[in-house]
Order: C-alpha cells, then structure tokens, then sequence
C-alpha cells in the first residue's frame, strides 16, 4: 500500500494521488510551469547586485520602508525573509532567461507587429438605427454641430460621457471594421455610419501615435515571447499527466461531484 501524505478529515491522500489532484484543483499549469522554469534557468544566477537591485524594487513596489512594514507584509503573504529571498531570486534567474532568449529578437519582433502597436485616437458616436445615424452624419457633414455635441447628446455607447472621444488604443486591439478605417484615414477624416452586429456606428479620425521601441514596449515583447514558448513547455506535460491510467486516485471520493450532479440532473426545470 502506498504510504499516506496527508490525512485530511479522515481522507487519506499519497504522493501517487498528487498528479491527478493537482490537476482537478487547476494547480497543474503553475506546478508544471514552476518546475520548468526552475530547469532552465539554473544557468541564468544573477549577481549580488541584480540581487539588490530587485530587493529594491520589491520594497518600492510594495511601499515597504520599515522593518515593520516588511514583516507585517511577510506575515500577511505567509513568508518569511528566507522564502522571499527565494522567490525574489528565482524571479531574477526568469527575467535574466527571458533576456537570454528573446531579447536578440525584439527589434525584429517589433518591426513585424508595429502597425498593430501604433495608437490611435478616434471619436465615436454608437446609434441604433440606420435614420439616427445618416441623420447624424449630415449634421456632422454640414458642420451644424460639434462631433463632442453629438457624441454626448445621442451616443448609446460608453463614449458619450468623454464627449465621443477614444484612445489612445493600439491598433491591433480594435475591431477590424475600425483599425481598417483609422489606418488609411488622415486627421479630421470621417466616416460614413457602418454596421457592426446591432449597432450603427460614425468615427472620425482624430490622430495616430506611432509605436516607440522604449524599455516598457521591450519587456512586452520579451514577456509575449516567453509565455508563447513556456505554454508550448507545459501543455504538452499535462497531456501526459492526465494520460495516466496506474494512477490509485479515486476521482469519486476526491470530487465527491459526480453524485452530486446525478442529483442535480433529477431536479426538475419549472422554468
């Protein structure tokens, strides 16, 4: 018989139980993922003063300035200095992996994604008729009122309370019926109303601003890069995991669910 772990309220649970478990709780991914990165950057030891730095930063982040403070926050997030010291660390060894890997390619990344990571700003006026917007559309045409005016006074959407006025957006997170306009369009450009689903909508283009390769945009990048690659890591790990058939697990008596939802599928919808 498989030695006992852990007994909880006369449940008995083995190490043999672990896989399977850590799978139905969804602790699967972040358990794998850690043991991967765990792996690959043992290589990766940062110095004394990376050490520092990030320490550092960890107190800032935190509005840590005392010692009080700190063993306040310790107490609160179940730590103590040595296991923070180690999870401050192993964050390092990661950041100084994902440098190592991807950081030779964020220019040529950048270079590829830029036209969706440009900005735009645009105004908006969200109607639910064709009528209301070609006749909102004339008026805007004809100058008659102000687009914020409009925006404010007939706008369904979310805009009216900035007076019709969004941004900036990247142009890779808008709808393509919109970043198709705005990225042709020059300032002051409006558009004709075009229906999305339900909705009539009037933008006009009001300014682009064009993706700068700064420190934050690089660690985007390099954060993107490196969860793509970490999730092709894992996901293949936890097929595995859930192919086992040896297992001793009782997935009955653990989910103790599969009872409760043959009770549920006898309740009767008087709905």
């Amino acid at each position: 018989m498989e030695k006992v772990w852990v007994t909880i309220n006369d449940k008995s649970i083995s190490l043999g139980d672990l896989p399977l478990l850590l799978d139905r709780y969804n602790l699967l991914p972040s358990f794998l993922r850690n043991i991967i990165e765990d792996e690959f950057t043992k290589e990766h030891i940062p110095n004394e003063e990376e050490q520092k730095e990030q320490y550092s930063i960890f107190l800032k982040e935190n509005k840590i300035d005392n010692l009080e403070n700190l063993n306040h926050w310790l107490n609160n997030s179940g730590l103590d200095e040595q296991r923070l010291s180690k999870l401050l660390f192993d964050k390092l060894r990661v950041q100084k992996f994902k440098d190592f890997k991807f950081k030779s390619k964020v220019q040529e990344i950048f270079l590829k994604q830029k036209s969706a990571l440009d900005q735009v700003i645009y105004s908006m006026i969200t109607l639910n008729t064709i009528e209301e917007a070609e006749e909102i559309f004339y008026k805007l045409e004809e100058d008659e009122i102000s687009f914020s005016e409009l925006s404010s006074s007939y706008s369904i959407g979310s805009e009216k309370d900035r007076n019709g006025l969004i941004g900036p957006l990247e142009m890779g997170k808008l709808k393509k019926e919109f970043s198709e306009r705005l990225r042709i369009s020059n300032p002051g450009q409006l558009w004709p109303p075009f229906k999305i689903k339900d909705f009539w909508f009037i933008i006009r283009f009001e300014k682009l601003i064009p993706a700068q390769l700064d420190e934050a945009l690089t660690q985007r990048i390099i954060d993107d890069q490196y969860e793509d690659w970490i999730n092709k890591q894992v996901l293949p790990l936890i097929s595995e995991v859930r192919k086992l058939k040896d297992s001793k697990l009782n997935v009955k008596d653990i989910e103790g669910g599969n009872a409760q939802e043959n009770n549920l599928n006898q309740i009767p919808n008087n709905s």
